[in-house]
């Protein structure tokens, strides 16, 4: 595993730092803290594999034409493709967040590593609450993806809080 992550500390520590301290991870790691914590890409990459397996057998993403879920083309697409849309989300992420938060003075590169550890703690969260959820209550799945889509948000908003700088914030 260490050869794999290059990591001093383990996986669940990782997280455990990113719920208590978001968006300070991403800021200390870009600092040059490094050695501390695992590597932002292999973390997402390992994080939605993990959460994708979650996905699937949760039934919360449905590859037969069955689903409880009335089928459109995006929830086709989505139900296909979910690992890639979550990997492909990211540099999205960081996009908007280096265009929006321009006077940071930070360049897109660390953009891209705030947004893969935004975006494997969203991985993680979905993985511990909405999915679990939805296996209880199936016929609230509006609900749990409003629910989850809101969560989402505060995560994202929280690390950035917590790694731009307080002055340009």
């Amino acid at each position: 595993m260490h050869a794999f992550t290059h990591a001093d500390k383990g996986i669940l520590l990782l997280i455990k730092q990113l719920a208590i301290n978001p968006g300070v991870v991403a800021r200390e790691y870009v600092d040059g803290k490094r050695n501390k914590y695992f590597n932002p890409f292999s973390f997402l990459i390992l994080v939605v594999g993990i959460a994708s397996v979650i996905l699937i057998s949760s039934g919360f993403v449905s590859f037969n034409t069955n689903s409880r879920v009335a089928s459109n083309p995006v929830s086709v697409f989505f139900n296909k493709h979910v690992n890639l849309v979550i990997l492909f989300n990211m540099p999205v992420l960081a996009l908007f967040s280096w265009l929006l938060l321009r006077k940071s003075k930070t360049n897109y590169a660390e953009n891209l590593v705030l947004a893969a550890y935004t975006s494997g703690e969203r991985s993680v969260f979905f993985s511990l609450l909405p999915a679990p959820l939805w296996m209880l209550l199936q016929n609230y799945y509006y609900l749990i993806l409003g629910v989850y889509i809101f969560c989402w948000m505060v995560i994202t908003a929280g690390h950035a809080g917590g790694f731009f700088p307080e002055k340009n914030g």
